[in-house]
């Protein structure tokens, strides 16, 4: 039996794989999908409607380009700039207008009479107050959400004015500024051009004097106090030609500045008013409902992928081989028809020498339907058991509740009905059944009867029968020995063609260890979804079962509607 699996292509979640699995696990789909479908129309139905109106401003710099060309504040529109303007809008100021207007219209009562204080209703605003750019554009938009709509386009109506004002305010203030520093500039410069103007004039009158007087004197010194007179002559001229510009120029932009003043102009325009909306924006049922949907069936499917990993139960005859390491010999479905508590087959008349005639009732599947997985199964067990010439056979399982009392009587059944003469032993101490209380292994052990004397024969199939412990099951536990079993089977294969041993389960280790010296092999029974490959690895490592002794295992209580439809085994019964 190999431990170690180089390979196991059951480790490869391929697409056939996923879909065998979503199958068999559909309820972990469907009940979280569902839970979570239920959950959400709660939501949607307990949850207040919300509307959400939206206002839309376009940012235009050329509304201001007077302004801009001679103010210190250049009013440009790069991306940061336009992240500036929707926290301007989400500001205080812009809020405590919003406020202030409103107010007026009777949206906010005042504190005395029930209403919430202005710090309240600043906070309210702006928890349900959305500002964004659109994409890349210089398109601002504005949206309000509120439990009433034609309130939610006031509002959001109301943002955009706000800030349209407060644009304007900022414009007025800046316009201000630069008027009363033209002002001053254009006075300074008055000043310094009339100056210049006096300066030119004096310093003329001085030239002419100073030309008159030097009539008849030296011409040399006459021509060169010419020269320098005019020079600084024209030095004045032009000094008094720049402030008289300069002052021009300033003059021409104040009258500018008053002019706009009168027309005042921002760089914001509302393009889209805000109008009640026509269905709420909170809850948004299709997009719930279908957030649910998706999120219930993805979670059911990671749980249904984890289940399935996770569920190591022996279904397959690839995990046997793969798990197990040991051959894998077939299937045995479940068994629905019930005869006296028993699970289908035959109820037979047997009589022993000491003990007289007794009813057992016995699985007989592999003979009364020959064509049904459960004959497939015992005669691949009987053919494997002759090619290995192994005459004793042991029926193996992890605990009581695997089936291996089925098994061992179909197989039994099946042998002698094939004209070999043979002989069940019941050698499960520990298991209860209808035929507990007969005497039989018990009294052998104990030396009460002799095997021969014990064993209960139905001659028409060629069948005997050695039950149980008997009625005392402790005083048979205390003389079982495997020297005792070794010699009942030794005698019996005098007799009988072939034993089938029904053992003790392979957590009673003590109990196997004194069956499995007397046995020539093995057949392992798993229950199918049951049986975890880990603990029956163990228990057969423990009690020493192993090798070229396993015949193989079957797999029990296969529900063979989900093979086929799960697990995508077919069969033909």
């Amino acid at each position: 039996m190999s431990a170690e699996i180089a390979y196991n292509p059951e480790d490869i979640l391929d697409l056939k794989r996923l879909t065998m699995i979503l199958r068999r696990h559909w309820l972990l789909i469907v009940v979280p999908a569902s839970t979570l479908l239920l959950l959400s129309v709660i939501y949607i139905g307990v949850t207040p409607r919300q509307y959400t109106a939206q206002a839309k401003l376009l940012l235009d710099k050329s509304m201001t380009s007077a302004v801009s060309d001679i103010s210190s504040k250049r009013m440009g529109f790069e991306d940061p700039a336009i992240e500036s303007e929707v926290e301007v809008l989400k500001s205080r100021r812009v809020i405590d207008s919003v406020i202030d207007t409103l107010s007026l219209k009777g949206y906010f009562p005042a504190p005395a009479r029930g209403g919430l204080s202005r710090e309240e209703i600043a906070n309210d605003l702006e928890r349900r107050l959305r500002v964004s750019r659109v994409e890349e554009t210089y398109i601002l938009s504005v949206r309000y959400t509120s439990d009433d709509p034609e309130k939610a386009a006031e509002i959001a109506n109301a943002f955009a004015q706000a800030y349209i004002d407060d644009q304007l305010d900022a414009l007025s203030e800046t316009t201000e500024r630069t008027t009363f520093w033209l002002q001053g500039k254009v006075a300074d410069l008055r000043t310094q051009m009339a100056g210049a103007q006096q300066a030119l004039i004096e310093y003329r009158e001085a030239y002419n004097a100073r030309a008159q007087s030097g009539k008849g004197k030296d011409e040399d010194a006459e021509d060169s106090h010419h020269e320098i007179g005019l020079i600084e002559m024209r030095n004045l001229e032009q000094e008094a030609q720049t402030y008289r510009d300069l002052y021009d120029a300033f003059l021409e932009k104040m009258e500018t500045i008053n002019t706009q003043q009168t027309f005042p102009v921002t760089e914001t325009r509302i393009i889209t008013s805000a109008t009640p909306p026509l269905g709420p924006s909170h809850p948004n049922p299709p997009l719930i409902i279908g957030a649910a949907l998706i999120f219930g069936v993805s979670m059911g499917i990671v749980l249904a992928i984890i289940w399935d990993n996770f569920d190591r139960s022996l279904r397959r005859a690839g995990q046997v081989r793969n798990l197990i390491g040991i051959p894998f010999l077939g299937f045995v479905p479940k068994i629905k028809t019930k005869i006296k508590g028993r699970k289908g087959g035959r109820s037979l008349a047997f009589s022993s020498r000491t003990f007289g005639d007794a009813p057992f009732h016995l699985a007989s599947q592999s003979v009364d339907i020959p064509l049904s997985p459960t004959a497939e199964t015992v005669r691949t067990l009987k053919n494997e058991a002759e090619r290995k010439g192994a005459r004793v056979i042991g029926i193996v399982s992890t605990s009581n509740t695997e089936g291996k009392r089925t098994i061992a009587e179909n197989l039994a059944i099946y042998i002698a009905a094939s004209g070999t003469k043979t002989l069940l032993i019941d050698g499960n101490i520990r298991e209860e059944t209808s035929e507990t209380g007969l005497c039989g292994l018990g009294s052998v052990l104990s030396g009460d009867a002799a095997l021969s004397d014990a064993i209960y024969r139905n001659d028409n199939l060629n069948l005997a029968i050695l039950p149980g412990p008997g009625p005392d099951a402790g005083r048979t536990l205390a003389a079982l020995t495997a020297e005792r079993i070794k010699d009942i089977v030794t005698e019996s294969r005098k007799e009988f063609g072939t034993i089938v041993m029904n053992l003790p389960p392979l957590m009673a280790a003590a109990d196997v260890y004194s069956f499995s010296e007397a046995a020539d092999a093995f057949a392992v029974v798993a229950r199918w979804g049951r049986t975890q490959p880990n603990s029956l690895n163990f228990h057969l490592k423990q009690n020493g079962i192993c090798g070229d002794r396993i015949l193989g295992l079957i797999l029990n209580e296969a529900d063979m509607k989900k093979m086929e439809k799960y697990y995508g085994h077919r069969t033909t019964a």
